[in-house]
């Protein structure tokens, strides 16, 4: 009863204080009956009992209510615990999901780099496998990408002075892309290696090849300059003036007919036959 006594209403308890008083009076007032008159003690008393029982209804009907308030405070509490403890375990279920969570959210994260990696080494091979646009001799052409690597190797081979392994690169090149869009400048720039090489016989070899397999190459004249220059290293004088007349004639008004014309002037001129015979001496009667 103490533990409830804070929740039970104030009137109730000054009910049941007033209870307790009337039946301490009713103790007390047979030990004064001598002060009344039988009948008046009879009427007090039986006054007094119906009080009492009235006052004992109240407390059985007031002790019915505490009762059942405490009932309904113990429903209270196991209802609190009940949901405390499914908090708890509510708790506990969020906890769990929320590091589930956080475990899906980190495989997914390296699923993604994956998946990010795997795209970026796709596209970089796709690349790889593409063709490269280039503007080779005025024209625009779709270039291999190892044929564009070979290509260069072999130029930066000539331009570092390795002009052995330039001729050797430019020579491989042409024998594996006989139809490259870089074919007349690799066989240009493998006469150029044999010229520089001091090999001018393979020099005119090459840069007649290029000449008759690309005769509508820009790299024609500058290929017939190197063949004339190839032929004057030979001595072959004749055959080098020929050839500087036929850039002049092929190609006028250019760069290259003004070079053409500059060493022909600068060539030794040529011997002519005598007109006369040179006179023959008559033998001795004493030398024969």
């Amino acid at each position: 009863m103490a533990s409830i006594a804070g929740k039970v209403p104030a009137a109730i308890q000054r009910a049941l204080a007033g209870a307790l008083a009337a039946v301490a009076l009713a103790w007390s007032i047979p030990s004064h009956a001598d002060i009344f008159a039988d009948n008046d003690a009879r009427r007090a008393i039986l006054q007094l009992r119906d009080t009492v029982a009235a006052q004992n209804d109240r407390l059985n009907a007031l002790a019915r209510q505490v009762t059942d308030l405490e009932k309904r405070v113990q429903a209270v509490q196991n209802g609190l615990a009940e949901t405390a403890s499914r908090h708890d375990r509510s708790t506990e279920t969020m906890d769990h999901l929320r590091g589930t969570t956080e475990d899906l959210a980190h495989q997914i994260a390296i699923l993604q780099k994956n998946q990010h990696d795997f795209y970026s080494d796709l596209d970089q091979r796709l690349h790889k496998l593409e063709p490269l646009t280039v503007n080779v001799d005025g024209k625009t052409v779709q270039i291999d990408r190892h044929e564009e690597q070979d290509y260069e190797a072999a130029v930066s081979e000539f331009r570092g002075g390795d002009y052995r392994a330039a001729a050797q690169a430019f020579r491989t090149f042409t024998a594996r892309y006989p139809t490259s869009a870089y074919g007349a400048a690799a066989q240009f720039w493998l006469g150029s290696s044999y010229f520089a090489l001091k090999e001018y016989s393979a020099a005119v070899v090459a840069q007649r090849t290029l000449i008759s397999r690309f005769p509508d190459s820009p790299h024609v004249p500058e290929a017939l300059l190197n063949i004339a220059a190839s032929q004057t290293a030979m001595g072959e004088v004749r055959s080098a003036r020929v050839t500087l007349r036929r850039i002049v004639h092929d190609f006028p008004a250019t760069d290259f007919a003004k070079l053409a014309q500059q060493r022909l002037a600068a060539l030794p001129a040529e011997r002519r036959p005598s007109a006369h015979p040179a006179p023959t001496r008559k033998k001795h009667p004493e030398n024969s």
